[in-house]
This record gives C-alpha cells, structure tokens and sequence, in this order.
C-alpha cells in the first residue's frame, strides 16, 4: 500500500515547490539612436529576442539571444548603408519581463561612388536603351539602398525585354562596397542578345472569325517586338467587352534567330508575358503547339510562322491571343430608390454581340414613381484604336413634377468615339413632346444636332477618394431641320474630389447652362433648366427652384385663387462643396452648401441656397448617400430628403 502512494506524495512535493521556480518572461526590444520609425522598425525586427515580445523566454535564452542582437541588428543595417554602425546593448529584467535595449551609432553610410551600365548585342547603340542609365534610381553620391538597386535591376531588365531583346541577361551584375572607404561602386553590364522583331499573330478560343479579330491589331507583322504594344492590343480586346479571358503573349518556344535554330525557353530573363485578365483556362497552354525537334539536328521539323523572316538574319517571335468568350447575354434588374424620381424598379437585357461582325444591341426600362422611362440602342462597334462606335436608336420618357408634365419620345443615330482622352458622341436627334407647363399643354418637334465630351480620372471606380470628372454638351437646331424653333444649347458639368489626408476629403460641383431660343415655349420641360434636387441644389423639391409664373383660376368656387408654378429657365448656375469625413470602414459623415438658380436674364439671377448634413455608405452595390437638406431662401420649406445611389463622379 505505501509503494502504491509514493508517486502520489512525490506529485504533491513537485505541485508544491512550483511556485518556487522561476517563471518564464517576455522580452521588450528598444532601439535607440536611429531617425526614421522604418528603419528602428526593422532593426528592431531583426532581432531574435523579438519573436519573444509575446512568449516565454527562460533567463538563459534571454541572455543568449541577447548577445547576437548587436550582429543581428548590424547585418540589418547594411542593406540602407550603413556597414559600420556600432552597436552596444543593455538587458535588464523588469518585474516578470526582460527590457532589452540597443543604442546604435551609425558612421557615415556607404555612398555611390561609381555607376557602371553598358550594353552588348544588338542593342549597344540604342538610345531607348542609354536613356534607362539616367532614369536607374541610384545616383553618384546618394547613400547606397540595396532595395532600390534591386529594384532598378529589375526595371532595367523589363524595360530592355520590353524593348524586344528577349534574350537579354545580365553579363556583370553586382555592388562592390568598399567598407573602409565607405563608398560603393555599382556595375551592370548587360547583353541584350538580338531584337526580336513580332511575327504573325494568332488568335485562339474567339467567337468570330479571324478576319474580325485581326481588326483589333494595330501593329504589323516586321514591327519590333514592343511590351507596350501587345498590352495596347489586351486593353482593346478588353474594352470590346466580348470577352471574359483576354491573354497576349510571345510564342517564346517559336521564336526564331538568323540560325532558323528554335530558341530554348526557361533561360534567364526570356519569358516576357503582358499583364492578363485573369487565369489561363485548364486547357490553354502557350506551349502546346511547340514544333517537334529534329532529332539530329535540334531544330524545328517544320517552319513556324514568321520563320521566313530568320532567314535574312532577323530575330522574330509569333504572337498568341487568347480569349474565351464572354456570357453573350447580360440581364439586369433591380429597385431604384431616388428622391428626384422615386422608388421603382429598373431593368434591362443586353446582347454582347449579335452578329459575326460584333454588332451589339440592348434595351432598358425604368418604372417609378414619377419617371417612366425606356431605351433601345443598336450598336455598330468598330475594333480600330480609337474604339468608335455608331449607336443607332430610340427612347421614350414620361415624367411628371409638382409644376410640369411631359412625355417625350425621341429617335437618334450618334457616334462615339475616343478623342484625345475624352470620350465624345457626335449625332442627330429627332425628338417629339407632348408636354404641361404651368397648366398650359403644349407640343413641338425638334431636330437637333448634338455633341458631348466627357472626361474622367478617378483612383477608384466605384468610391474614388481623389479625382475629377468634366461633362460638356452642345445641341443646336433649326427651322431649316425641321424644327419648331431654333435653338442653340450649351452644358457643363465639372466635379472634383480632393483628399485631407486618409480619412477627409472635399468634394465641389459645378453646373452651367444656357439657352439662345426663338421660342421658349417649344422647348419641352426636358430641354429647359431647372434648380432643386438632389443633383443640384439640396435642401429644395425636384425642379423646384427657377424661373416662375402665377396662374388664378377663375372658378367662382375659389374666386381670386392663385398658383405659382416652376417654368423652367434659359440659363442654370450652381456651385457645391462638400466636406466628408470616415467615421467608420464603410461610413462617413458629410456636410454641405449647394447655391445657384436657374433663370432667364442675368439681371433677373438670384441665388437659392440649402446647407444640410448627411451620411454615406459604401455599399456592396456602389455608394449610397443620404442628405438632409434646408433651404435657406424658402420660409415654406423646413427640410428635404434626398436619397442617391452612385459614384460621386
């Protein structure tokens, strides 16, 4: 019985004397002498003793590690420089802890001395090339930072394969620090090898013949091999939106030198792929046609495409565009929820391509409470570098407001196109409006010309924190057209967000119009100027702010009564700043003042202003903002709502 509780009694002598035992620590590292948080943050990190700031440490351990610090912490230094910092350390315990301390001393880092870039091959004399010595981010007497060596390394070879020399490597590639000396001398000698120069280009998984897809491609066979080039050719082939996958790439296995020998791939620096969007499908391999080898000889059994062209001594690579197809039909549907309109619904179906010949078509609707609205478009696209495209169709509009009622249906044939970094469209417009003005029912046709150049540059689509956007328009018609009237129309929109720092930004708008018509009155409510709402000045009713006229009515039931109603103007000032501000990850907080009128005669302008508060929501389907808004200039008026869901640009 005493032998069966002896491992009990020595368990309880063990439980007893723990408490007796030292208890492991944490280690806190402090660096001290060095500028810059960075620079501490990685000394600091360099440490062994650091992957002990939130776990136990044994007093020997401590000691141990604490030794190596200072070479841990030198070694860390010398890729900024500085090779002969002087490190001494201090480690004290703290209660249960340990303080590990580190003073450094840095000497005079290592400077650039010399810079030494050359080139062999074929492109020796190449001025692209020369012109990547200046642009190397290490200079003659800048302190020596091995990652910004590293880092202009790594351009300069991209920006040479870029160039078409797809064999290029690095000869002599190296930084020599002199320690005594505190100098470094820095030596890139590269051999560019032969530039390629682009052979046929062949298309793979397209919908369309290759008659069409060749329309996409702007470079000629002969051309030399340029990275910029095919990236031009994807983001085409991009924008086109008839494809889900896009990828354009050299066929490096086919690529041919003046030997006619096939080249060999996988070597240094010879795999130049442009960016692509998303992954290459299961079955896409860029080496599955690669030509069998001659047993004898190495060489390709048969001729690849553009191997006619190694014959007379030039280098040349075949380019593969690989594509899979979009989803040919895109349906949309959804609520839509705005003050100005109401809440509805919208939808729309739109067909990628229709044809072989890429012809696009799509319709669209919107039903709410006071729009109704509807769309269809047909669309010619044309693959050439401008991507233009000649839009033909009709659309229809019923709207109503506290002041007008119209109803709209208009046919129009435009082209769009891009037009040195604008977007413009060009066309003609026949409209017809039946249409109630201030009780007063009227109807016109109108043949117009009609022309809009937009512009946008924002770091974000959907929730961009700095950039602008530029809308300009211009409609003209006349009698002569077959219009009602003549009249002469023009528009400008300009927005722009500017950031304070991460978490603020401002935001102004600015809108400006004006009309020079015969007939006033033959312009529907949908060509005149209004003020009021949420897209122009909040703290008003929908088109509630402009010019005015008083109507009585005659009925003996209200004798004397009368009714002022919103007309509408020929010219429209309004000007907006925002100020917003993050309070939480996809919340902010914003106010604002939004001025401005419509109106008729310059001597007539009169500013309405409404100031108001509101909130914003980066939501999973774009940004939602909600505005509560004062108009100062109405004593009717206490506050409006205004709900926009959108981009700010």
């Amino acid at each position: 019985m005493n032998a069966l509780f002896r491992p009990s009694r020595l368990f309880l002598v063990l439980l007893a004397l723990l408490p007796a035992m030292p208890a492991d620590a944490a280690v806190r590292v402090v660096i001290e002498g060095l500028k810059g948080a960075t620079l501490r943050e990685q000394a600091q990190k360099s440490t062994s003793l650091y992957g002990y700031r939130d776990r136990a440490i044994s007093p020997a351990q401590a000691r141990r590690l604490h030794e190596r610090a200072p070479d841990e912490i030198r070694r860390a230094l010398q890729p900024h420089g500085y090779y002969r910092a002087e490190v001494t350390g201090d480690l004290v315990q703290n209660g249960d802890d340990w303080v590990a301390t580190y003073t450094i001393r840095v000497r005079i880092s290592a400077k650039v001395r010399k810079i030494d870039i050359a080139f062999t091959g074929e492109g020796a004399d190449d001025e692209a090339l020369q012109a990547l010595a200046s642009r190397f981010p290490l200079a003659v007497d800048d302190r020596l930072v091995h990652a910004r060596y590293e880092s202009g390394k790594a351009a300069m070879l991209n920006a040479i394969q870029g160039r078409g020399y797809l064999r290029a490597r690095g000869v002599t590639t190296r930084v020599d620090v002199h320690v005594d000396e505190d100098a470094a001398d820095i030596t890139l000698h590269w051999d560019t090898g032969p530039r390629y120069r682009i052979g046929e280009t062949h298309f793979e998984g397209a919908q369309f013949p290759d008659e069409f897809m060749r329309r996409f491609v702007q470079h000629r066979e002969g051309d030399y091999y340029d990275a910029d080039t095919l990236l031009k050719l994807q983001r085409r082939l991009i924008d086109a939106d008839y494809f889900g996958f896009v990828a354009v790439t050299p066929r490096m296995q086919r690529r041919r030198t003046g030997r006619g020998a096939a080249a060999a791939a996988g070597a240094e620096g010879e795999t130049v792929t442009t960016a692509v969007d998303g992954d290459l499908p299961a079955d896409a391999d860029p080496r599955a046609d690669d030509p069998p080898a001659d047993a004898a000889t190495g060489t390709a059994a048969s001729r690849s495409p553009g191997e006619s062209g190694a014959a007379n001594g030039e280098a040349i690579v075949p380019i593969v565009v690989q594509v899979a197809p979009a989803p040919r039909n895109v349906y949309t549907a959804g609520v839509s929820i705005g003050t100005d309109s109401g809440v509805g619904v919208r939808g729309g179906v739109k067909r990628r391509w229709v044809n072989s010949r890429g012809h696009k078509a799509n319709a669209e609707f919107e039903l709410s409470q006071r729009l109704t609205a509807g769309a269809l478009n047909y669309e010619i696209f044309s693959t050439d570098e401008h991507l233009r495209s000649f839009n033909i169709g009709a659309t229809h509009r019923r709207e109503s407001t506290d002041s007008t009622e119209s109803e709209t249906t208009s046919v129009f044939a435009m082209e769009n196109r891009l037009w040195h970094g604008w977007w413009r469209d060009l066309g003609l417009r026949a409209l017809y409006g039946d249409f109630e003005v201030a009780r007063q029912r009227s109807n016109s046709t109108l043949v117009f010309a009609e022309g809009r150049l937009t512009r946008r540059r924002a770091n974000d689509d959907l929730f961009p924190t700095r950039g602008y956007s530029i809308t300009l328009e211009a409609r003209a018609g006349s009698e002569a057209m077959l219009s009602d009237t003549d009249f002469v129309q023009l528009r400008g929109e300009a927005r722009y967000i500017h950031p304070l720092g991460d978490r603020q930004r401002l935001y102004f708008r600015g809108i400006a119009g004006s009309t020079w018509v015969d007939d006033f009155n033959a312009l529907p409510p949908s060509l005149r100027f209004f003020a009021g709402g949420d897209r122009t000045i909040r703290g008003y009713g929908y088109q509630a702010v402009g010019p005015e006229t008083r109507v009585c009515d005659f009925d003996p039931e209200r004798p004397g009564y009368c009714e002022d109603f919103v007309v509408g103007g020929k010219h429209l000032a309004v000007l907006s700043a925002e100020y917003e501000r993050d309070i939480a990850r996809d919340w902010s907080l914003a106010g604002f003042v939004d001025t401005g009128n419509a109106f008729n005669d310059a001597g007539a302008f009169k500013t309405r202003t409404g100031v108001g508060v509101g909130v914003r929501w980066r939501s999973p389907v774009g940004l939602v903002r909600l505005d509560i808004g004062h108009g100062l200039d109405d004593a009717k008026n206490a506050v409006e709502l205004h709900i926009i869901i959108g981009p700010d640009l």
